[in-house]
């Protein structure tokens, strides 16, 4: 199956201008780009990891949003104050990708298509897969490819510390076993490693992807709504990371998996993000 990897990470939020403030106080980042979904009535603000881009998003035009299975749940996040909303897969074949994991099993809506608006007047054409009940629900991740070959990364910040990429991305399941058949379908194999997170005391599975990133379901109690959990952001030091985060005010904790450190969720608009070392 071409699952090539994580392409990207969703945090719904209230306000852009906000959210953006909020996020560089805490990681010391910027948003590069934006712009608006026209066929979504979603707007959004772009920031860069390296190997992805954290995407910052909220309704534009909510009657246009509110007819839709991702306007509703943005929507729904957003009012509860904000927060993760999904992990989106980039995939070589959209179309054969979606039809293989129908007949699989798991019931996808057709590939819709959209485009982004920039600032500038550019044009990003995409294609999506796993946007209707299944997102909606927080039951699976979406899928994408572009129809526009993507801008070139921007140099990263002057952070005082090193993001290497994403590490890990963790996601709150209702139900363990069900989860773990999902996703068996969905990356076509068993998860490579079963086990119990010290700190949430809940049963977790985890994928490693194609692209070296992981995929962690993190079963019930761990979580309000099913759905994209918290982040790891790989660093290439995680004591000058902390260093970096306490010198901006924001307080830290042991997560209990070896050397990772967690932000302050008041700090990073709700959402768990934490710092791992680079393997």
């Amino acid at each position: 199956m071409p699952i090539t990897g994580i392409d990207h990470v969703m945090l719904a939020v209230a306000d852009l201008d906000t959210a953006v403030a909020g996020l560089a106080g805490a990681l010391g980042l910027h948003a590069v780009r934006g712009g608006v979904h026209p066929d979504f009535g979603t707007a959004n603000k772009v920031v860069h990891i390296p190997g992805l881009y954290l995407e910052m998003i909220t309704d534009h035009d909510r009657a246009v949003a509110g007819g839709l299975p991702v306007g509703r749940r943005i929507i729904e996040v957003s009012g509860e104050g904000g927060g993760w909303l999904a992990f989106v897969l980039g995939v070589d074949d959209l179309v054969g990708t979606v039809e293989e994991l129908n007949a699989a099993g798991l019931a996808l809506d057709p590939p819709i298509s959209g485009h982004a608006v920039r600032p500038d007047g550019s044009i990003r054409g995409f294609s999506l897969g796993g946007y209707g009940e299944e997102f909606a629900a927080g039951l699976l991740p979406s899928l994408i490819s572009y129809t526009h070959p993507p801008q070139a990364d921007p140099h990263p910040d002057d952070l005082g510390y090193t993001i290497t990429g994403l590490s890990r991305a963790d996601v709150a399941v209702a139900d363990i076993a069900a989860g773990i058949r999902r996703y068996t379908t969905l990356f076509g194999e068993p998860p490579a490693v079963r086990g119990v997170d010290p700190v949430l005391d809940v049963a977790t599975a985890s994928w490693r992807l194609a692209d070296g990133t992981v995929v962690r379901l993190i079963g019930p109690g761990a979580a309000i709504r099913p759905g994209l959990f918290g982040v790891a952001l790989a660093v290439a030091d995680v004591d000058a990371a902390a260093e970096s985060a306490r010198a901006r005010g924001v307080e830290l904790s042991k997560t209990g998996i070896d050397g990772e450190i967690l932000l302050d969720p008041d700090r990073t608009l709700n959402a768990r993000i934490s710092f791992v070392p680079t393997d």
